[in-house]
């Protein structure tokens, strides 16, 4: 027995001397430094004032038993895992066993920890997964927890709000801030952190997973795996290891007296007081310790098909769950749908009823409208509370003049508990037709006789009503022309009298037509001279200006007086058109656009006392007229206002918009037909007039000012251009109360080739052809030249028609253009034109005029001239009609 022992003694003496032999030709055990990375996921690896936790705990034991110097490097996971691919670090601290994961990494045998996904919430009321509908949900940025909740909610179809964190301390801390609804993170963490808030851990629990050590798998040192995996797997078998003392620690109560440390004191304590027995009793200890060992694997097994019956059970129960949702799921589906039918059939009974139907609720807020309602109010869909009905509700007693207070209307009656029965009523809305109603209303109760609320009817008596106001019109016709037999005789009398002052009116209209043929006479004679003046004016201004540098003080002053010679330029042919001697050219136009820019005009040119408010609609569409006309009908408009308001103080309205015009709208309008118009309104402030001064606004030197400050001619431009547009004119005045003229444009087609003209920069065409010139004004002839001239002209300037006709039959091949007046000493233009094509025929000619009533576009053509210009012709046209009319010659 003795010898037995001895032997036993012998063995583990060589077994414990060989392995101090491995341990000392080992690499790793020789004070090798072993990098360590480790991330916050408290309690099983965390970095608070040191490295902490399980996997900690566990790699010091080694280090102590292994002798190896460890560093601990701290950093965010991902930083951490890019840090081992690279070698930078030889060790990697909880790291969870994926298949993308092992392409990078070698994992140790043993799990060192066991992790499941729990939810945490302070809202006891969720208690599953469908709970989660909707909420916030604080988790951790590519993580396995995060995948599979992802994973279990869209297999489950349940829409949820993720926002995502580095870790789980910004988890928690967006938590603790309401910032989120809840959390998902790992049990361990979990549980330390329900044991310092009050968080409600859910039963929701998932996607069980085992935490490991991890090496690269390139470049790594899986020995070192090895070696964790031996003592890993003995820890776990002894009851007194770091694991049950983790596990004491942060999973159970408040520790006993027994601490690991106080129970290593008392084992020193008893070895050394047994020394002398330990050589008799090693035996028997090995072979208990074989025992235990082998029990505690065994248990450890147990343990494990326990857990994996477990996690089968939860797989099986979540399945019936996941079948007792979907059956729900449909099952409520189901019912929406036939609550939405039901609700679809009582929508199309009441919006095919021809009579209204409103209702309130107890709060006297209106919930329901059928059609007829919202047609006969205007209403939208929208609740209106009850202190809005005011608003919204365009309600008036029978007499359809005095609005009904909020106090008579039928429904706000019955919200009251009053019976109401055929209340006749008048509903005249903004938008809509003015309607006669009979309206009932009753309160709303319930099968218990609590009131819910009221509901009106309204049955249209519109058409009856109109049936006994034509009766009722009728009669009131037949007693009219009774009394009108009455008047005959004295009616014959005014006729009479009528007749008289007809045919002075027409003496006096006879008197002003002879009066405007002397204006016209008049304004033919002076025009021809007034634009050779202007356009002397207009040409030296252009040329002046492309001379001008932009930082010159006289640029300003030019541009000036080029904008005032275009004024005069436009003026003239104002005057020409209002004395029949102008053509009058109509075209599509966009009035929004004049109108803007005649506004920009008069608020320079009108006091600052006088304020100009405008409404103008930019799309109200096009109408056909000279854009010149509608610009000196809103400034002669405008002119009118201003002298109509004293001591030149007040405001000037001016709207322009589209509307629709009936029949009976333009009773008052002969030759005017139905339809859209274009309306434009000029409202003042001023002193008004009375309806005789109205029955005269419009009559050629008609004026009520005093002598220099008008000459009557205005508003008698105004009416003349209105009328050739098609259109007509109102005016509404009183004394004191100011007065409104409103012009109506006939509205036309917006046609897709109506455009607004925008012009665009382009260089003058320019040449070097040779051009004979002549112009009895040599101060035009002059301007002539030289702008020519400058765009590479070869020409030849002459004042006199006969000296130029000389020069032409002399030398009839030097010229290859011909530009002359019309009005000249000697030959005119006209008649020069006819000689030269006869030493010439194919010579081009251009022929300007400031006004003939002889020479027309026309007769100028049927001569053989290319091209009929009236002045003043500005450089622009003059260069661009030159170079056409040479261009056509060499086709």
């Amino acid at each position: 027995m003795q010898k037995n022992a001895l032997l036993k003694f012998l063995s583990l003496t060589f077994f414990s001397l060989t392995t101090v032999l491995a341990v000392a030709v080992h690499p790793l055990w020789a004070k090798d430094r072993v990098k360590v990375g480790i991330f916050q996921n408290k309690p099983i690896v965390y970095d608070e004032g040191g490295p902490k936790g399980l996997f900690v705990e566990v790699l010091d034991h080694v280090a102590a038993q292994e002798n190896w110097q460890l560093e601990y490097v701290t950093c965010e996971l991902k930083d951490c895992l890019e840090l081992i691919k690279e070698n930078k670090i030889d060790l990697m601290t909880s790291l969870g066993q994926t298949p993308e994961r092992e392409a990078d990494f070698l994992f140790s045998r043993e799990p060192v920890w066991t992790f499941w996904g729990t939810v945490y919430s302070r809202d006891l009321r969720i208690s599953g997964i469908l709970d989660l509908k909707d909420k916030k949900i604080g988790v951790r940025r590519k993580n396995k927890i995060t995948e599979a909740l992802q994973e279990l909610l869209t297999a489950f179809q349940i829409p949820v709000h993720y926002v995502e964190f580095d870790n789980y301390e910004e988890a928690f801390a967006a938590f603790g801030n309401n910032e989120v609804d809840a959390v998902a993170v790992n049990n361990t963490y979990g549980f330390d952190k329900q044991k310092m808030h009050s968080f409600h851990k859910t039963p929701i629990v998932f996607h069980p997973f085992s935490a490991y050590f991890a090496v690269a798998r390139h470049g790594g040192n899986p020995g070192l795996l090895r070696v964790i995996d031996g003592h890993v797997a003995r820890l776990k078998t002894d009851e007194g290891s770091i694991f049950h003392a983790f596990e004491q620690k942060w999973f159970a109560g408040p520790p006993t007296y027994w601490t690991p440390k106080r129970i290593a004191i008392f084992s020193i304590t008893f070895l050394v007081f047994s020394a002398c027995l330990m050589a008799f009793w090693r035996y028997r200890s090995l072979v208990a310790i074989n025992k235990e060992l082998t029990d505690t694997i065994a248990e450890r097994k147990k343990a494990e098909e326990a857990l994996q019956l477990a996690q089968s059970g939860l797989e099986r129960r979540v399945a019936e769950r996941t079948a007792e949702l979907r059956q729900e799921i449909e099952s409520r589906t189901t019912l929406e749908k036939q609550l939405q039918k039901e609700r679809d059939f009582l929508d199309a009974v009441l919006n095919n009823i021809e009579d209204g139907v409103a209702a309130c609720n107890e709060k006297g807020v209106l919930t329901l409208f059928n059609r007829a309602a919202r047609r006969f109010h205007g209403l939208s869909e929208k609740p209106i509370p009850a202190d809005e009905w005011a608003r919204h509700y365009d309600l008036f007693l029978a007499d359809g003049v005095t609005r009904m207070e909020k106090k008579d209307i039928p429904l706000f009656r019955s919200l009251h508990g009053e019976f109401v029965k055929d209340y006749e009523m008048v509903i005249a809305p903004e938008k809509g037709k003015k309607r006669f109603v009979l309206a009932s209303s009753q309160p709303l109760v319930d099968a218990q006789g609590n009131r819910l609320g009221a509901v009106a009817s309204m049955h249209d008596v519109t058409e009856r009503k109109r049936a006994e106001d034509a009766l009722k019109k009728a009669h009131e016709e037949l007693e009219k022309k009774v009394e009108l037999r009455t008047r005959e005789l004295r009616q014959s009398n005014e006729d009479l009298a009528r007749e008289i002052v007809e045919r002075e009116k027409i003496e006096s209209q006879l008197r002003q037509a002879y009066k405007m043929e002397a204006i016209g006479t008049l304004a033919g004679g002076i025009a021809h001279d007034f634009n050779n003046i202007l356009t002397a004016i207009l040409g030296y201004a252009e040329l002046s200006l492309i001379e001008t540098t932009d930082d010159n003080p006289a640029k300003a002053d030019i541009e000036q007086i080029f904008l005032a010679a275009n004024r005069a330029k436009e003026l003239v042919r104002q005057i020409l058109t209002f004395s029949r001697k102008g053509e009058e050219i109509l075209q599509p136009v966009k009035p929004s656009f004049i109108i803007n820019e005649a506004l920009k005009l008069m608020r320079a040119s009108l006091p600052s006392t006088i304020e100009i408010r405008e409404e103008i609609d930019p799309a109200c569409g096009f109408i056909l007229a000279n854009p010149t006309h509608v610009h000196q009908v809103l400034v002669n408009l405008c002119t009118n206002a201003l002298h109509a308001m004293e001591d030149e103080k007040g405001v000037v309205t001016v709207t322009l918009a589209r509307i629709e015009l009936r029949g009976e709208d333009i009773l008052d309008a002969p030759g005017s037909a139905p339809g859209p118009f274009i309306a434009l309104t000029v409202r003042d402030t001023g002193q008004g007039m009375s309806a005789a001064t109205v029955q005269r606004i419009f009559e050629p030197y008609f004026t009520t000012k005093e002598i220099g400050k008008g000459s009557g001619m205005g508003l008698a431009v105004v009416h003349g251009i209105v009328q050739r547009c098609g259109g007509f004119i109102t005016v509404e005045s009183s004394p004191g109360q100011g007065s409104t003229f409103t012009v109506f444009f006939p509205a036309i087609a917006e046609e897709s080739n109506i455009a607004v003209e925008v012009r665009q920069p382009e260089p003058l065409p320019t040449g070097r052809e040779r051009l004979l010139i002549v112009d009895d004004e040599a101060g035009i002839a002059g301007m002539y030249k030289m702008t020519l001239e400058r765009l590479g002209y070869d020409v030849t300037a002459k004042t006199d028609s006969k000296e130029t006709l000389e020069l032409f039959r002399s030398f009839p091949g030097n010229f290859d253009l011909l530009l002359t007046d019309q009005t000249m000493p000697h030959l005119s233009g006209f008649e020069l034109a006819e000689e030269v094509l006869k030493i010439r025929p194919d010579i081009p000619i251009i022929l300007c005029t400031g006004y003939s009533s002889r020479i027309t576009e026309e007769k100028a053509v049927q001569l053989g001239i290319k091209r009929f210009a009236m002045k003043p012709v500005e450089r622009k046209v003059l260069a661009k009609m030159v170079r056409e009319v040479l261009d056509a010659r060499e086709r």
